[in-house]
């Protein structure tokens, strides 16, 4: 594994996505959705070329019936490099996340920005558009980082 993935890996997901007061509950329930939603891109994607039909349709059985533990072991015997995969998408799809996350707040922020510009001028507006603008200039940053996989830049500027 490279030394941006290596990064990312070690990255906390709700910290990079600003949702770390999250409680515990919810994180492993948005966790465990992540982890479905990978596998199934997964089995409908990439199972196909790597398995022959009779191993995949009965990856599919076994998929239908929710046995995670079932279908990781069958998997693991199926596919010497199984692991490796799953952690290769999950780590796309987390750089995906952050990204569209950080985009999201962009976008967001030049709606606030384009709102107050608006406004008459008070001191409270003035206030206000200076945290917008300073805010935009990070998420800026940060979505330019993601992008380019540098996962230290993105640790320093959160």
């Amino acid at each position: 594994m490279d030394t941006a993935q290596n990064t990312l890996f070690e990255l906390d997901l709700f910290e990079l996505l600003q949702l770390a007061h999250l409680p515990e509950e919810e994180k492993v329930e948005r966790l465990l959705e992540i982890q479905q939603i990978v596998l199934t891109d997964f089995i409908t994607n990439d199972l196909p070329e790597l398995l022959a039909k009779e191993d995949y349709d009965k990856v599919w059985e076994i998929f239908k019936n929710e046995n995670g533990d079932e279908i990781d072991a069958f998997l693991k015997e199926k596919i010497p490099d199984y692991e490796e995969l799953i952690l290769a998408k999950l780590l796309i799809f987390k750089k995906e996340l952050v990204l569209d996350n950080f985009k999201t707040r962009i976008d967001i922020l030049a709606q606030r920005r384009e709102e107050l510009r608006q406004e008459p001028d008070s001191d409270q507006k003035t206030k206000e558009l200076l945290q917008v603008e300073k805010d935009f200039t990070k998420y800026t940053e940060l979505s330019s980082a993601v992008e380019n996989s540098d996962w230290q830049k993105v640790n320093s500027l959160l």
